[in-house]
């Protein structure tokens, strides 16, 4: 990226009780992909 703003966007993919999956996108103003990532999180309850 030479200059301007990224835009970094997050969905939740799956929700369960215990674990959810989720992905981040990270994109310049033209929708140009510059990184994805996801993973799966355990969630311990209280």
């Amino acid at each position: 990226v030479e200059t301007g703003p990224l835009l970094c966007t997050s969905n939740v993919l799956h929700a369960g009780r215990t674990m959810f999956t989720a992905e981040a996108k990270v994109a310049d103003a033209s929708g140009k992909l510059y990184a994805h990532g996801s993973g799966t999180f355990l969630v311990y309850p209280k």
